[in-house]
């Protein structure tokens, strides 16, 4: 595979990390802060849905590719237009500390919402529908 070069870093990321503090009660509060922002390539290697949280979300993963930055962390995450990423992995593709490829994974939450006509949209990227009155589902064909 080539090697990136300075021309493939295109899109600009937020790298952000988190940090705790404690509420007036002594609950746990996580602020997420810019660390640096810096040029990336960034594309999709797969995706799917899975069940989490007692929810289905549609999982995304991607290959973001940054200049050398020994500062970032897996436990840290990016912003790329408006869309958030947690960063699953790092590594040094060539040993040479140039550039690392950051294996992150996007989750969204498939939203849902009640209509006048007693519709619950349950995935809007699909167009599914579940009748609450009847129980049971109807969906876009043309989806």
């Amino acid at each position: 595979m080539a090697e990136p070069t300075a021309g493939d870093l295109r899109e600009r990321v937020t790298i952000q990390r988190v940090s705790s503090t404690r509420d007036a009660i002594g609950g746990l509060i996580e602020t997420w802060s810019n660390l640096m922002t810096v040029y990336a390539k960034v594309a999709p290697m797969n995706a799917g849905e899975q069940y989490r949280r007692q929810q289905i979300q549609a999982k995304a993963d991607w290959k973001v590719t940054v200049r050398y930055a020994n500062s970032i962390a897996p436990a840290d995450r990016l912003v790329w237009r408006d869309r958030t990423f947690q960063i699953k992995g790092i590594t040094n593709p060539d040993m040479h500390r140039r550039f690392l490829d950051l294996a992150c994974e996007e989750l969204q939450v498939s939203q849902t919402a009640v209509g006048d006509d007693n519709q619950i949209t349950f995935d809007s990227t699909t167009g599914d529908k579940f009748d609450a009155t009847t129980s049971t589902w109807t969906w876009d064909q043309a989806a």
